[in-house]
């Protein structure tokens, strides 16, 4: 296992690119919306889909819609590897901005 220059398993950033179609990483986040990648940020601050809503002013419902489309674009089938996504995003630098104060659940 070897680190990248962000400090993440390369096996990491490998898998995920694995599962989403032979795209690069970097095409399939700019296919994201502002707000698909905002939700990925949460994700990675360790959020949980009610807390997403609350501080996206969200209804949880519209926070699934979100998720859904995120793994509907990206190809991931599962949460562990939608966990994967958002904290690879934020590595790179292309997970949407969450305000401060709120990176904790």
């Amino acid at each position: 296992m070897t680190e990248n220059r962000d400090g993440l398993d390369d096996d990491m950033d490998n898998g995920v690119d694995s599962r989403m179609g032979g795209d690069s990483f970097q095409d399939v986040l700019s296919m994201l919306s502002e707000r698909e990648r905002e939700v990925l940020a949460h994700l990675a601050a360790g959020c949980t889909y009610g807390t997403i809503a609350r501080r996206m002013g969200l209804s949880s419902h519209t926070v699934d819609t979100y998720i859904r489309r995120i793994r509907g674009k990206t190809g991931v089938a599962n949460r562990v590897e939608l966990t994967l996504l958002a904290l690879a995003a934020g590595s790179h630098g292309k997970g949407g901005k969450v305000p401060s104060g709120t990176a904790k659940p």
